[in-house]
């Protein structure tokens, strides 16, 4: 089920919702625009209850893709949200799309990247040339006390955290969590598996060709048949304490 969208007022505009199960997910609080006039696309916050899980906060944004500046003055915004306050752990998870590489990803191949397509990314040298990646929106929420669920949980690879074909190397860098969303050390535990329709453009979903298996009779499997949704980004995020308990 969605929640109400946050609406993007800039560009062609990247519009945003949250969608949670009711039957798992309580909503106690939700704000469909939490910081008037200062992102680019708007940021969502929700105060959710899972289950028996304390409270938890999920922040949902697009940062900017003007260039690593106004990334940079966004995540201001959000770095408040990171480690404690008031010496209390904070649980929050920040959801959405950060135009931004890893702070530990390796650089791109800039070099076969045309120029008019750099300049969002890339610091210019002194020398006015692009440089490397401009990662300080990143980087600012990973000193705040951010952290990073894929590096440290290290999921299997899915469609929906960024690898889309086998054998084909990706990350996700979309999704970020304070360390003490998980006491004890980082683990998760599915709460959830039911599958969402995804929609399909073009006859193949989400418009991409060639990454679903073929059934016996050789034809391809639907999106939604192979792959679980994840619509909380928590990567069912909660904790896997099975292993922990073995």
């Amino acid at each position: 089920m969605p929640l109400p969208p946050v609406l993007s007022r800039h560009g062609r505009g990247s519009h945003l919702t949250l969608l949670y199960q009711p039957a798992t997910v309580r909503v106690d609080d939700y704000e469909s625009d939490a910081a008037p006039g200062t992102y680019s696309h708007g940021l969502g916050r929700a105060r959710l209850s899972i289950r028996e899980q304390p409270l938890l906060t999920v922040l949902f944004t697009r940062l900017s893709s003007l260039g690593g500046a106004d990334r940079y003055a966004e995540a201001r915004w959000l770095t408040g949200y990171g480690d404690t306050y008031d010496g209390e752990p904070q649980r929050v998870v920040l959801a959405g799309d950060l135009n931004t590489v890893g702070v530990h990803d390796p650089e791109p191949a800039w070099h076969r990247i045309p120029a008019n397509l750099r300049s969002r990314h890339c610091r210019l040298t002194a020398g006015g040339e692009f440089g490397d990646t401009d990662r300080r929106a990143i980087q600012l929420l990973t000193t705040a006390g951010f952290h990073d669920p894929v590096r440290q949980l290290r999921p299997a690879a899915t469609p929906d955290r960024g690898l889309l074909e086998p054998g084909r190397g990706g990350r996700s860098p979309l999704r970020l969590h304070p360390g003490q969303l998980a006491p004890g050390g980082p683990h998760r535990r599915s709460v959830e598996r039911r599958v969402i329709p995804r929609p399909e453009r073009h006859g193949h979903p989400h418009g991409e060709r060639g990454v679903a298996p073929r059934r016996p009779d050789g034809r391809r499997a639907s999106w939604a048949a192979r792959q679980p949704a994840d619509p909380l980004g928590l990567s069912r995020a909660v904790n896997d304490e099975r292993s922990s308990s073995r």
